[in-house]
């Protein structure tokens, strides 16, 4: 594969007058995009650094879980972003991330997406995105800096996915086609770029709700290692999933907190 090669030149070309907030920079195969961008902030890499990579030979996924990363196959980037804001608030970054990486797939691809609390991306029930969002906090536990990535699988991979996933993991496009892959990723910043500008707002909040997987469904809660089951009636503006459980109490659960599992 290789009419669909990333570029930084179309990338800048493309994100217009939104290029000045970034600094992007392209590899072959890193470690992991998160690891790397983490590196470059410590060493003071400014707001808007961007590290986008073809392939990772050690991604990572939530909860320690690794992200399958195959060569020219799919999107690993990874943003520097130094929000003035509390720590707890850091649940908006990932899911502002979602909004924008929904709402990117959707313009380039017309497909629909939907999300699954709270930092997949879902295409006709398949995964084809995981979101990671890491921060280092200051002695104020205000953030420091925050790590946004995004893995996307935009093409089958030449030899399949792994088995262990291969029955929930999907990608967005059948077929190569040139520039799918830079149009990705200058939606992708044009998107985060708005809704981190319009943070306190919470602008995606109400599409976020909206492309939520889990509303209206029973779902598995699983909680120190114990299973749940439950309604999901919604999300708040806090973006906490409100739940009933079979006994007919309801909570609020938080990211971090819980996995859950659509049944």
């Amino acid at each position: 594969m290789n009419i669909d090669k990333l570029t930084k030149e179309t990338i800048l070309q493309k994100l217009n007058d939104k290029a000045s907030f970034f600094d992007v920079n392209i590899f072959d195969t890193v470690t992991s995009t998160n690891t790397l961008a983490k590196e470059e902030a410590i060493n003071g890499a400014r707001e808007g650094y961007v590290v986008l990579a073809t392939s990772q030979t050690q991604g990572r996924g939530r909860i320690g879980r690794k992200f399958f990363s195959p060569s020219d196959t799919g999107i690993y980037l990874s943003v520097v972003l130094k929000p003035d804001e509390e720590c707890e608030n850091m649940i908006f970054i990932t899911t502002l991330a979602a909004v924008s990486v929904c709402e990117a797939i959707e313009s380039v691809s017309q497909k629909k997406t939907d999300i699954k609390w709270v930092n997949d991306i879902f295409i006709d029930g398949k995964k084809v995105c995981g979101i990671l969002s890491e921060a280092k906090l200051k002695n104020n536990n205000k953030p420091e800096f925050v790590i946004l990535g995004i893995g996307i699988n935009v093409y089958k991979p030449e030899d399949d996915f792994p088995d262990d996933i291969a029955k929930t993991a999907g990608y967005i496009f059948e077929q190569e086609e040139k520039d799918v892959k830079n149009n990705l990723c200058a939606k992708i910043l044009e998107r985060i770029l708005f809704y981190y500008n319009n943070l306190k707002e919470k602008a995606f909040l109400d599409e976020y709700k909206k492309r939520s997987i889990a509303t209206g469904k029973n779902i598995t809660v699983i909680k120190s290692n114990k299973k749940y089951s439950a309604y999901c009636m919604g999300l708040d503006d806090d973006l906490r999933l409100r739940v009933r459980y079979e006994n007919g109490n309801e909570d609020y659960i938080s990211s971090g907190e819980i996995s859950i599992r659509l049944n």
